[in-house]
Order: structure tokens, then C-alpha cells, then sequence
């Protein structure tokens, strides 16, 4: 059965994905799982200026400082733009949600069925020679994705694309007066609160198929790929069963990487390899790395090096070391506290 065993995951099997699909639908529509969706999302939006800020304080970089202000701080521009692409994204997901691939979390994501008009016409010719087997699993087929897309049933993965909609939107105004703010300073106008809105409006329009807006957008959704993802997958897709087990492996990968991003972890580099962002960028000041490593750096993020590198780097620079600045006081504060009975928990459950 491919379901226990899948010797050619390529052709996986519509029927599986659809239970699949189902199921994860039953697990995920819940006030209670959006609310700690929204509740995570939060906390990336968040920790982006926080950290940038923080970054740029113990660096003594007034440049990025002031870039980092323009960025974030028009928050009721940057909420209405949030709002307003949440519900674009809600409204198409419940319409058709193998459209909205782009903002959807990959575990969740619902797949289109490239076969399906052969499928159609399959079962159509072995019914017209007596054969009704193939118009009967078809219909059966049709009842289960109608289930799996139905979007009441749906409420729970829509409402966590719409969530991750709003992330995008909200990164996607920060970065766009990150960009108009450089042109503004380039054309030698003065930036003005104006100026600022014009530019990065015209900006903002693009930025949606922006790879530095789905890094930020996906990393806070804890949806960014790595090899532990791709091999879990694969084990997946070859052993499907294991789905029960691994329920979401991309965030689960994310998750314990968050760990590392956050804490002193991030500074170790063995010769070069498996070095942390915060070692990567703050090794060596902008001005002493070699070009080629620049231009690598910044497209692992999803920047586009030829666009103000020096700015984008300082930028990634101060965010990654106000990243392991708050961690690891967070971190030390944590384990004094559970050193000194502070952090005890809720006492075994029979006392």
C-alpha cells in the first residue's frame, strides 16, 4: 500500500493526500491554534525592529539607526497595509487555495491536481465499455477534495495564510521605506515624512514577489527550507505513514533552529563552516569582507546584492547581533532564576 511504502513518490497517491488534507484541517481549525499562530507571528514582527535597534546601539551605527526609524516606526501605515493584504489572502485562499501557494505555510498547503482532466477522460472511456470502477473512485476522489477545500473546513490553515499575509505586508512596507529611504538620500532631497510616503508607496507595490520579503516572511512563520527539512520530507514522501509522526517537519526544523538564532550558539564558526548568522556578518567589519562573500551573505537572505550592499549588510549586521544580545541575557536571566528556585514549573503532578 502507498501508504505504508511509496516506491515512486512522484506519483503519489491523490486519495492519501486528500485524507491527509482532511485531517489537517480537523487538527488546525480551532480559535485556539489561530490564536497561537497569530499570537507567534506577533512576536517576528516584533523582535525585526527590536533587534535591528538593539544591534545598532551596541554597534554605534547611527546610520542604520536612523534607516532602521524611518522603517518602523509608521506603524498605522504599516497595520492598514497588514490588514488589508490579510484579507486579500483570506478571501482568495477560501475562494481556491491551491492559488495561494506564494503566502501559504508548505505542511499545510493544499496541492492542485495536474492529472485531473486525464483523469476524467480516463474514467469517462472505461465507463463507456462497461468499465464503471474508474468513474466511481473519481467520484469518491471529488467528495474527499471537496471536504478538503471546503472553506469552512478550512477556517484553520486559511486563517494561518491569512496571518502570514499580514507578516508579508507588514515586512514588505518596512522594506519598501528601507528602499525609498537610500533613493531619497541618493537623489540628495530631504526626507520628509512625505517624500518617504510617495517613494514607498510606489515601492511597496512591487515588493510581494520580493525574495528578501519572503526570507523575513517565512522565517517568522517558521517556514524557511534547510537540509533537515528536505531529508524529512523525502523519508516522508517515500514512507508516507511517518506523515502521523512528523506532523509538520518544516516548522519543527524551524523551531529548534529558532534556538540557535537566538542564543551564543550563533557566534560559533568551526574554519569557516556551519558558521551562525551572527558570526557570519559581524566577523569582520563591512569594509574588510571580500566582495564575492558579501554578495553570497546577502543572497542567502534573499537580498539582492546589487542594490545598496553596504547598507543591507550593516543592516543584517546590527539585527543578527541584537538577536544574540537579547537571547543570551535572556538566556543568562533564565538560568539564574532556575539556579535560585525561580523557575520551578508546576511541581510534580502528584505531590
Amino acid at each position: 500500500s502507498k501508504l505504508f511504502i511509496d516506491n515512486n513518490p512522484k506519483q503519489a497517491s491523490i486519495f492519501i493526500r486528500t485524507q491527509f488534507s482532511i485531517l489537517f484541517n480537523s487538527l488546525l481549525t480551532s480559535l485556539h491554534t489561530l490564536g497561537k499562530a497569530g499570537y507567534g507571528n506577533a512576536g517576528g514582527i516584533l523582535a525585526k525592529p527590536t533587534t535591528v535597534f538593539t544591534g545598532a546601539l551596541l554597534k554605534g551605527d547611527l546610520n542604520t539607526l536612523r534607516r532602521a526609524s524611518h522603517q518602523y516606526f509608521s506603524v498605522g501605515d504599516s497595520f492598514q497595509k497588514g490588514f488589508d493584504h490579510l484579507k486579500v489572502v483570506y478571501r482568495k485562499s477560501a475562494t481556491n487555495p491551491t492559488k495561494v501557494s506564494y503566502i501559504m505555510r508548505d505542511d499545510i498547503a493544499l496541492k492542485e491536481i495536474e492529472e485531473m482532466k486525464f483523469m476524467q477522460e480516463y474514467a469517462q472511456a472505461m465507463d463507456d465499455v462497461g468499465e464503471p470502477g474508474g468513474k466511481v473512485m473519481l467520484s469518491l476522489w471529488e467528495q474527499q477534495q471537496q471536504l478538503a477545500e471546503h472553506p469552512w473546513l478550512r477556517f484553520g490553515p486559511n486563517g494561518m495564510g491569512a496571518l502570514d499575509g499580514f507578516n508579508r505586508a507588514m515586512y514588505a512596507t518596512a522594506e519598501a521605506k528601507g528602499r525609498a529611504f537610500d533613493a531619497i538620500l541618493e537623489s540628495g532631497q530631504p526626507v520628509t515624512k512625505e517624500t518617504l510616503q510617495e517613494a514607498s508607496d510606489k515601492i511597496y507595490k512591487t515588493f510581494f514577489d520580493d525574495s528578501a520579503v519572503d526570507f523575513a516572511t517565512r522565517e517568522s512563520a517558521l517556514n524557511l527550507d534547510s537540509g533537515v527539512v528536505d531529508g524529512v520530507n523525502t523519508m516522508v514522501k517515500k514512507f508516507p505513514i511517518l506523515r502521523s509522526i512528523f506532523w509538520f517537519p518544516r516548522t519543527m526544523a524551524n523551531r529548534i533552529d529558532l534556538f540557535r538564532k537566538w542564543s551564543p550558539v550563533d557566534a560559533v564558526g568551526v574554519k569557516g563552516q556551519f558558521e551562525g548568522d551572527f558570526r557570519a556578518f559581524t566577523k569582520m567589519d563591512y569594509d574588510d569582507v571580500p566582495e564575492e562573500e558579501v554578495v553570497r551573505l546577502l543572497r542567502s537572505k534573499g537580498i539582492d546584492p546589487t542594490k545598496n550592499p553596504e547598507v543591507e549588510f550593516r543592516t543584517k549586521a546590527a539585527e543578527y547581533t541584537g538577536r544574540v544580545a537579547m537571547g543570551t541575557v535572556a538566556l543568562t536571566g533564565g538560568l539564574l532564576m532556575a539556579l535560585n528556585g525561580r523557575i520551578r514549573g508546576n511541581g510534580h503532578w502528584d505531590p
